[in-house]
C-alpha cells in the first residue's frame, strides 16, 4: 500500500514516468505476495488513461523546459514557454508542475 501511495505522490508531483518505473520494479519485487495484483491494476489503469499517456509523453518536454529556464533570462520568453506547455498539458498530472514554474516567472522569484 505504501508503494502505491509513493507512486501516486510521484504522479501528483508531475513525474509519471518515475511512477510507472517504480511500480514496475515493485511489481517484480512483490510477485506472488498478497495484494500484488493491486500494482498491476494501477499500471493497467494508467495505461488506459489518455491524460496519463499524454503526461508520460510530455514529461521529457517539461524537464527540457526546466533546464532551458535556468539559462533563459527573458521573463517574457519564459512565460510564453511555460504557458504553451500549460495549455498543452492542462488537466494532466503535469499541470501543477508547470503552473509552479509559470507562477515563479510571474512572481519574479
Amino acid at each position: 500500500r505504501n508503494g502505491l501511495r509513493r507512486a501516486d505522490a510521484l504522479v501528483d508531483g508531475g513525474y509519471p514516468k518515475e511512477a510507472v518505473d517504480f511500480l514496475g520494479d515493485l511489481r517484480a519485487a512483490c510477485k506472488g505476495m498478497p495484494d500484488a495484483d493491486r500494482i498491476e491494476k494501477q499500471l493497467d489503469e494508467w495505461k488506459d488513461d489518455e491524460k496519463f499517456k499524454l503526461a508520460l509523453k510530455g514529461q521529457s518536454k517539461v524537464a527540457s523546459a526546466e533546464k532551458k529556464a535556468i539559462k533563459e533570462k527573458d521573463p517574457a520568453k519564459l512565460r510564453a514557454m511555460w504557458q504553451k506547455l500549460l495549455d498543452k498539458y492542462r488537466r494532466t498530472c503535469l499541470e501543477d508542475r508547470i503552473q509552479g514554474q509559470l507562477d515563479r516567472v510571474r512572481g519574479g522569484s
